[in-house]
């Protein structure tokens, strides 16, 4: 099982971490229901870095949604296969693309500083951990954009 508090972040991309509005939107989670839930197990439960990401991408799927930035600028964040993309309104030359391993380092750096989950989603995860170990088994790998039994 990975712990995604003992992860090297950004030494594979060789570069600095992207500003706050990036890793504020990433927080949201994919927009599904329980996903940064998902994304957390996802992160204990798949030790290879290729599958993870294709997790990730997979859990957010195709979409998008509006979003107000750090300087109060509105715009909207999209994603598709290809990518994630933050655009303000107005401002078309200021689109900001991220591949998936940047949005998966970025949420990875974001869990291991325990600012990923809420309060509940953290219970979420250790329920998830108790009922495992009673049953001396792993927490159960998630399923992009499907939710965990309750």
């Amino acid at each position: 099982m990975m712990d995604p508090r003992q992860l090297d972040i950004w030494d594979v991309l060789g570069e600095e971490i992207p500003g706050d509005d990036f890793r504020e939107s990433l927080r949201r989670g994919s927009g599904y229901d329980g996903s940064r839930v998902r994304i957390f197990a996802a992160i204990m439960t798949i030790p290879d870095r290729k599958k993870l990401i294709d997790f990730i991408r997979d859990e957010y799927g195709t979409g998008g949604h509006s979003f107000t930035f750090n300087d109060g600028n509105r715009g909207f964040i999209d994603y598709d296969p290809k990518g994630y993309r933050m655009k303000r309104w107005g401002h078309e030359e200021e689109e900001q693309k991220y591949s998936w391993l940047q949005v998966t380092e970025a949420i990875l750096d974001i869990a291991r500083k325990n600012k990923f989950l809420t309060k509940a989603e953290n219970e979420t995860i250790g329920r998830l951990l108790a009922e495992s170990s009673a049953y001396n088994q792993p927490i159960p790998t998630p399923q992009p954009r499907m939710r965990y039994a309750r």
